[in-house]
């Protein structure tokens, strides 16, 4: 055998080469994914201050005020550790029944892991979104 020719049957440079083009595609991939669950978690964590603020806020009790609302809303987020930045709104009327109260919670959320990748297209604010979720009950 020659020479040449043992070098054109070989192939161990090809998976070498296979693995280093589709790696980065997966690890990109699983990044990813695991950046959009965060992400789920935390509109999670949101529409569950609004559900609990909601609740709070249509249940007949002379001691509860908007500051109550806000402050229980807050609360809940923070031991969902979303941050002390989410504005809360009340739209309503307190104890009048049958009526509508809306509480509606939004935050500011940062991508961690895809910052440098949009920051080559669009620029910090690019990586910057606003989760948030609004929840409605009546009066009871």
């Amino acid at each position: 055998m020659t020479v040449i020719h043992r070098f054109a049957r070989s192939d161990r440079g090809q998976a070498l080469a296979e693995f280093a083009l589709t790696v980065p595609v997966l690890l990109f991939l699983v990044l990813g994914i695991i950046e959009f669950g965060r992400a789920w978690s935390q509109q999670q964590a949101i529409t569950d201050a609004a559900r609990e603020g909601a609740r709070l806020a249509v249940v007949v009790d002379p001691t509860v005020t908007a500051a109550t609302v806000v402050t229980r809303v807050k609360s809940a987020l923070q031991r969902a550790a979303v941050g002390s930045t989410a504005t809360v709104t009340l739209t309503g009327t307190f104890r009048l029944t049958g009526t509508p109260m809306t509480v509606s919670v939004s935050a500011p959320y940062r991508f961690v892991f895809l910052a440098p990748i949009v920051n080559l297209f669009g620029g910090a604010q690019a990586s910057l979104i606003t989760l948030s979720s609004a929840v409605t009950m009546r009066n009871e």
